[in-house]
């Protein structure tokens, strides 16, 4: 947030301001995004990869990506733009593609588990699912829900597996009134990983980063699937758990 006082020539413009920022922020967000997926085909760490094009160049520094771009402002902002551009008798393509890159990222989550579930334990009559972050973001820290990739990823999951699937949650701000008015089971880290068959980490929270993730995933299920969508860890610490499944947007998809 800027603390200067700038001055424009209308409310119309200050108005104005917003949405290019906001749009903007939208963009980059759908940009890296964008390379994370085209770096999952190729092989490559999209993480490095973008720390690398950052390295010595501070003029346009490239976001890391992300499971989703969630809360209220981006969503709206990105398509007022759009039908700002519209009435003006101008191409709004654009807003709309990053819109969509960034409505795709929790489907493109949901896909990857149900294609572990499936070729994992199709036949399994239950299957427990513990997600990390519900808010939009975690840092900074919010119990902000609105617009909530974790929302969308839950809801194709659900649809998917039907009365299959218990959901377990954590989100050290949102809290359990929260977490369980979504019908999801509030729990503590060690048993929300104990006996799951998929966990999935979700907003960018900093206590995440901080749980003995080793010790968490021995007590997994096995095989056990561990999307880390913020990249807090790398594959390798991961896989060091026996039977452990790891998919992460910086890399490492299997």
């Amino acid at each position: 947030m800027n603390p200067s006082v700038v001055v424009l020539e209308s409310l119309e413009a200050a108005e104005m301001v917003k949405l290019v920022n906001n749009t903007f922020r939208d963009f980059s967000f759908a940009f890296a995004n964008k390379i994370a997926l085209m770096c999952a085909k190729l092989g490559f760490n999209a993480v490095k990869v973008i720390k690398a094009a950052n390295e010595g160049y501070p003029r346009n520094p490239v976001s890391l990506p992300s499971p989703g771009v969630g809360g209220y402002c981006l969503h709206k902002d990105t398509y007022l733009m759009a039908k700002v551009a519209q009435d003006l008798g101008i191409n709004p393509d654009i807003f709309f593609h990053a819109r969509d890159i960034n409505n795709r990222m929790p489907l493109f989550v949901a896909a990857k588990a149900m294609d572990f579930l499936q070729r994992n334990y199709k036949s399994a009559r239950k299957i427990k699912i513990f997600i990390l972050g519900f808010a939009f973001k975690g840092d900074p820290e919010t119990s902000d829900m609105r617009n909530s990739p974790t929302l969308d990823v839950l809801e194709v999951l659900r649809s998917k597996l039907k009365k299959k699937a218990v959901f377990f949650g954590y989100d050290p701000i949102v809290g359990k009134k929260g977490i369980e008015g979504q019908r999801v089971k509030f729990t503590s880290f060690r048993h929300g990983f104990k006996g799951a068959h998929c966990v999935l980490i979700m907003n960018n929270n900093p206590e995440f980063a901080k749980i003995d993730v080793f010790s968490l995933l021995e007590t997994m299920k096995k095989p056990g699937f561990f999307f880390d969508g913020w990249h807090f860890f790398h594959k390798q610490e991961v896989v060091e758990a026996k039977g452990i499944v790891y998919q992460g947007l910086g890399g490492g998809f299997n």
